[in-house]
């Protein structure tokens, strides 16, 4: 499948500000991928700058964003791909897990993410790489 195939594929559920913020990142991902491959045409800008815009669009009408632990929020109208202050952790577990079939997901603020995670027991395990 081409990038452009890809890239038009993308689709999200307008009610799920989480599986909205997800399709961002696979974006954001294809984005990086089409630069590291030569591949980034202006075509392909356009295509993807479409794509953010129609997701950034049906975000803003969501309104605000909640840490799941300290109740911080955020207007979605000040959200772009570069300056998103939360990380959402979303599983759908499979059989043989500790967690048959159940779906578990968190949505934590910047501080938050550092306090539990990056600077907790897991920040060790936490692969960071610089996108800017």
């Amino acid at each position: 499948m081409s990038f452009e195939e890809r890239i038009s594929c993308v689709q999200w559920n307008n009610n799920d500000l989480n599986h909205m913020i997800e399709r961002l990142s696979d974006i954001n991902d294809m984005m990086d991928e089409a630069v590291e491959n030569d591949t980034y045409t202006p075509k392909i800008k356009e295509l993807i700058l479409e794509k953010y815009n129609c997701i950034i669009h049906d975000i803003r009408k969501l309104q605000v964003i909640t840490c799941g632990v300290c109740k911080k929020t955020q207007s979605i109208s000040s959200i772009s791909i570069k300056d998103t202050e939360f990380l959402t952790i979303k599983s759908s577990w499979g059989y043989f897990s500790n967690h048959d079939c159940e779906k578990h997901e968190i949505v934590l603020c910047c501080d938050c993410y550092d306090t539990y995670l990056f600077k907790g027991e897991l920040g060790k395990y936490i692969n960071v790489t610089d996108y800017c």
